[in-house]
């Protein structure tokens, strides 16, 4: 099992590159790769061609720096990071996700966004857990597990099997710009309801998006002092 992180979008509704946005002295990313790092696995951050030296070396920096603020194993930055760039570079997050998911290898996978930095660690155990126990559970095969809210399927967090970068690859071969839910309508899903994310937190926070620069003071606000590794 494995963290997916996609840190390659354009962030035009944002107006900068959010997985560099500054919040609380961290960039946005090194919270996301932090806090869902804090599940114990290993993270995958996914960015555009080109970059993938720069990006590592700026999360080794960002991760080394949060070292005396939280329990890291002597030795290390607690956080095992590989960045990995898009082979379908400029189609979209989907581009990403094959990216993210045949770099991961065999098993179920936690894709999330650089812009989600209210997700934690625990919330990816949750969702990876329910993936096997519904694959153990005669339900058939299992190729998605993913949060309904109001009626809704919120596209990430989600956790998808390494077989669904067969599933992208198709979309990205015969569509410009396939979006998310297009790959998530192929696959075979299990829902996860919101109101099951009550015992770790409040699940719109813990789904929240940082979209617009208004957006940023509810993600301060909710991160409040909290360290970057707090899961």
């Amino acid at each position: 099992m494995a963290i997916i992180v996609l840190a390659g979008g354009q962030s035009r509704r944002m107006g900068q590159d959010k997985a560099l946005l500054p919040l609380a002295g961290r960039p946005m990313l090194a919270w996301v790769v932090r806090r869902l790092g804090a599940a114990g696995l290993p993270v995958l951050v996914v960015t555009r061609p080109g970059r993938e030296q720069e990006l590592q070396e700026h999360i080794l920096l960002w991760l080394e720096a949060d070292r005396p603020q939280t329990a890291v194993p002597a030795g290390g930055v607690g956080v095992a990071v590989r960045v990995v760039a898009d082979r379908f570079s400029g189609r979209g997050p989907l581009g990403g996700i094959h990216a993210g998911l045949e770099a991961a290898g065999d098993g179920f996978h936690l894709v999330a966004a650089c812009d989600q930095p209210l997700l934690t660690g625990q919330l990816a155990r949750f969702l990876l857990e329910r993936a096997w126990q519904s694959q153990r559970a005669g339900q058939g095969i299992v190729d998605a597990v993913v949060v309904r809210s109001g009626g809704r399927v919120e596209v990430l967090p989600a956790v998808l099997h390494h077989r669904c970068a067969q599933t992208a690859e198709r979309l990205l071969a015969r569509t410009v710009r396939p979006s998310l839910r297009d790959l998530l309508g192929a696959l075979r899903q299990v829902c996860v309801e919101a109101w099951e994310l009550e015992p770790m937190g409040k699940p719109e926070l813990l789904l929240w998006n940082v979209n617009r620069p208004e957006d940023v003071a509810v993600a301060l606000r909710h991160l409040g002092d909290t360290r970057p590794g707090h899961s």
